[in-house]
């Protein structure tokens, strides 16, 4: 990868977005799906970017897309989990955002898949 390209966040980012992109591929829905979706791709995704934003780090432009694409995967999985049908592609701080408006990322992300 290219000098300027990693912040001191770049080992996180690269493990949540494989282990989300693996839980993806094996994503089995359950009885439970969406939450199982919120828990298993969409929960650890913001939760290293919150705790980026926390400590002052700004992500590169490369782990932001590579967080945002596997994101919006699983904000798709779970949209589809309640039969919903969502046409929008979300960035990392307009969910973060929302689930600081909304009190919780379950909330948050219910919210932005009822509108679609």
């Amino acid at each position: 990868m290219c000098g300027g390209t990693r912040s001191a966040y770049w080992e996180s980012v690269a493990s949540v977005v494989e282990r989300a992109r693996r839980r993806h591929e094996r994503f089995d829905p359950t009885d439970d799906a969406a939450a199982a979706a919120i828990d298993d791709g969409i929960r650890p995704i913001v939760v290293v970017y919150a705790r980026a934003r926390r400590d002052g780090v700004t992500l590169s432009p490369v782990e932001r897309s590579l967080l945002e694409s596997v994101l919006n995967e699983w904000i798709a999985t779970y949209a589809d989990c309640l039969d919903r049908s969502i046409e929008n592609t979300y960035s990392l701080h307009e969910i973060a955002r929302t689930c600081r408006d909304h009190g919780s990322i379950d909330e948050a992300v219910a919210a932005m898949t009822e509108s679609g």
